[in-house]
């Protein structure tokens, strides 16, 4: 059974997206890529709304923290408080600047 996780990167600098994205060419395995470059986007995207209704749920996402407008921690913060998206689970992991 083949699985190719969707990765959704959250990302308003083109340069770190293009690292991000040399780094996953070096896995060995098949995946699908979305963009968000600001948190609104992305979370229009994790709720399907808008030109989003038929994307695919992340599997895995890369979230900027400082991001203009709405930062990281406020697309986590809308994240918990939302119905539907609140399930989805947060590790808590180191904070790349």
């Amino acid at each position: 059974m083949n699985f190719n996780p969707n990765i959704l990167i959250v990302e308003d600098n083109q340069g770190d997206i293009r690292l991000i994205q040399e780094i996953l060419n070096d896995v060995d395995i098949s995946y699908n890529l979305y963009f968000a470059s600001y948190g609104e986007v992305a979370l229009q995207m994790l709720k399907r709304e808008g030109l989003y209704v038929d994307i695919p749920r992340p599997d895995l996402i890369l979230l900027d923290m400082n991001l203009p407008k709405k930062d990281g921690k406020e697309v986590i913060d809308d994240i918990k408080q939302h119905d539907r998206l609140n399930n989805i689970r947060l590790n808590d992991i180191p904070i790349i600047d």
